[in-house]
């Protein structure tokens, strides 16, 4: 493995061991290490080469709808300003549609993950990480509650309910799209998948 391939992979499992010792004590800080263990890998494996416009139009579809009245020349302005901040997400979310393990062989009866939508919820993750750090708000409380376990040995993957609340705020099912446990599954699993492919495995 070329050395700079072992560097990222260090620093990606550091982070991702540092979210595993928050996720008992600090489960903000938990998901925060996590998704950084994954932005790192991200950021070696792909250089998104996709045009601004385009960006906009798959990952922020509410702006690019906003600008529809606006001329072509003020759409392309706009596009490549947030570009940097977009590219970033579609690094994050194609590292983890392509590199993202199988489900568990087990699943349990009810609060499944749906799999196939793993492009949406990781948009979403990439998106509550950079609200936490560049604006404080931590990410939203039913994703960060205990699994319940099931009586075939399986954990919860998802939030209950249609929306859920508490101190103070409510939650759409479609804001929280897993557990903390559950995109720990799927770090550790991409890392893993990661690993080989650097090595050629």
């Amino acid at each position: 493995m070329e050395e700079t391939a072992q560097i990222e992979l260090v620093r990606a499992a550091r982070a991702y061991a540092t979210g595993l010792w928050w996720s008992n004590e600090d489960q903000n800080q938990a998901w925060l290490q996590l998704v950084t263990a994954v932005e790192i890998a991200a950021n070696h494996r792909q250089q998104v080469q996709t045009a601004p416009e385009s960006l906009v139009q798959a990952l922020w579809p509410e702006l690019w709808s906003a600008l529809t009245t606006a001329g072509d020349t003020a759409r392309a302005q706009v596009a490549w300003l947030v570009a940097p901040q977009i590219r970033a997400t579609r690094k994050f979310v194609d590292f983890l549609v392509a590199c993202a393990p199988e489900p568990p062989a087990l699943r349990p009866p009810h609060g499944k993950l749906e799999w196939d939508d793993m492009a949406q919820h990781a948009r979403l993750i990439y998106g509550h990480r950079s609200t936490a750090l560049h604006a404080g708000k931590p990410f939203p409380l039913p994703m960060l509650e205990r699994p319940r376990s099931e009586e075939n040995g399986t954990i919860q993957e998802v939030p209950w309910g249609l929306n859920s609340g508490g101190q103070g705020g409510i939650w759409d099912a479609k804001e929280a799209p897993m557990l903390l446990s559950t995109f720990e599954h799927i770090a550790r699993g991409s890392l893993l998948n990661w690993w080989d492919e650097l090595r050629g495995a």
